[in-house]
Formats: structure tokens, C-alpha cells, sequence
């Protein structure tokens, strides 16, 4: 199986937003999303916009509903993080099923990934690692305690979990979509 590439994403990402930016292609499309509640959090750090907006893409259209703060709560604003801020994202967590943890090159210097990911962790205890690395060579490790978690990757298209010591599963197994 392989982990999914910065590169691979970014492509993928090219091919949704054309001459549109980031920002632009994933407010059209939280504006056509009709709110009942999220299937996940995109746990990530804003400098890496444009491969979460090919993994989101992805989520789509896998079926789920996908969270990303800055879009969906674009009032917030990043320079003046507070207790209203940590309150909005705690209820948008609990409005969620599962937390996607998007670790990458930059994630490890992210205040709030960690936050996020000890929050829901402790809330339901569905999270799951999406390593974006720099090529398929990659052997992802990670930070020790991403260690804990299962890690998604690819094979032939497909989306599986993988938990230390068990039977890989279908993303759609592990967190099955909502009709």
C-alpha cells in the first residue's frame, strides 16, 4: 500500500481549482453543503491550502462530509486566536464523527493539530493519521505518539486503515457513510 503524496494531491488539487485559489473552490463548496452536522474534522496546518484541498476532494468523493476551519468558519481569524475560538472548534469537534489528522512536512510546529487531535481522541477516540509525504518511498513514522493511531493509505484507489497489528479495513468500513 502506499501513503498519499504531497505531490499526488496537490495535482489533484490543480485539477478542482483551475485558476481559482484555495480559499475560493472550498467556500463554493461548504456554500452547497447543507449543514447537519460533519462525518470529519480536517485536522492540518493552513500552509499546506492546496493539498488539503485535493485530500478533501478526495473525502468527497469517498461520500463524507468534511470540516476544514477556515472554510467553514471563515470569520476566524488566526492572529487573534481566544477562548471563543478554542469553544467554536470544540463544538464543531463534537459535531463531527471523526478527526482526520493530515500530518506533513509542516504539521509538527502546528499548536492547535495536537489540541484538536487530544480532543476528539479523548471525546470518541475516532481518529485516524493521513500522512501527506514527499514521495511513495516515504516510510512514515511520524511523531511518537501518532504511533497510537491508525494511519490511512492507498492501494489501487482504494482507501484503507491501517491499526498496528490488524487487518487493514476500508475507510468505508471504519467509519461507515451516513444515508
Amino acid at each position: 500500500m502506499t501513503l498519499l503524496t504531497e505531490s499526488a494531491l496537490r495535482s489533484r488539487a490543480l485539477s478542482v481549482l483551475g485558476t481559482r485559489s484555495a480559499r475560493t473552490v472550498l467556500t463554493e463548496q461548504a456554500k452547497e453543503f447543507r449543514f447537519t452536522g460533519y462525518d470529519l474534522f480536517l485536522s492540518h496546518r493552513y500552509v499546506d491550502a492546496v493539498a488539503i484541498v485535493g485530500l478533501k476532494d478526495i473525502l468527497i468523493g469517498l461520500g463524507y462530509s468534511v470540516y476544514v476551519d477556515w472554510i467553514d468558519d471563515a470569520q476566524l481569524d488566526r492572529s487573534k486566536v481566544n477562548r471563543a475560538t478554542a469553544d467554536l472548534l470544540r463544538n464543531r469537534m463534537k459535531m463531527c464523527r471523526a478527526l482526520l489528522f493530515a500530518v506533513s512536512s509542516s504539521s509538527e510546529t502546528s499548536i492547535w493539530m495536537p489540541w484538536e487531535l487530544g480532543y476528539v481522541d479523548g471525546k470518541s477516540g475516532k481518529v485516524g493519521v493521513v500522512p501527506v509525504v514527499q514521495s511513495i518511498e516515504y516510510n512514515f513514522n511520524g511523531q511518537e505518539y501518532l504511533q497510537l493511531y491508525p494511519h490511512i493509505d492507498q492501494l489501487q484507489g482504494f482507501y484503507y486503515v491501517n491499526d498496528a497489528g490488524k487487518t487493514p479495513q476500508l475507510l468505508s468500513s471504519w467509519l461507515p457513510l451516513q444515508k
